[in-house]
């Protein structure tokens, strides 16, 4: 529940911030995003921690750090073109994407656990 409540948050965050060019709206995304990122880590890391056996728990997290270090050098060079092209507010497609992938991983990933 805490990563679909962070993914939400964050994508809401990002969405309101490219939306506005208003200084008391963009602390109001911030506090949306911030919040959201600390729900998303905290949920992302109890699934982690659910769905990976304890003997594998270190070659799942190599994985996911190298996901999340792929995701900071991807963003900043997708988003900058789409905001320069699009606008701003279009920034928002990148994360309403991963937020519509989310329901994917989950359905997977509770399937896996079903199955054992």
């Amino acid at each position: 529940m805490a990563l679909a409540i962070g993914s939400v948050l964050l994508t809401a965050g990002v969405v309101l911030a490219g939306a506005t060019d208003r200084v008391p709206i963009w602390l109001l995304a911030l506090a949306a995003t911030g919040i959201g990122v600390g729900a998303g880590q905290t949920g992302s890391t109890g699934v982690l921690l659910d769905a990976v056996p304890v003997e594998r728990i270190v070659s799942a997290m190599v994985v996911w750090s190298r996901l999340a270090i792929v995701g900071c050098l991807v963003g900043p060079a997708v988003g900058g073109p789409i905001a320069a092209t699009l606008g701003f507010g279009a920034v928002a497609l990148l994360p309403l994407a991963g937020l519509l992938v989310l329901p994917a991983v989950a359905v997977g990933a509770s399937r896996k656990q079903d199955t054992g």
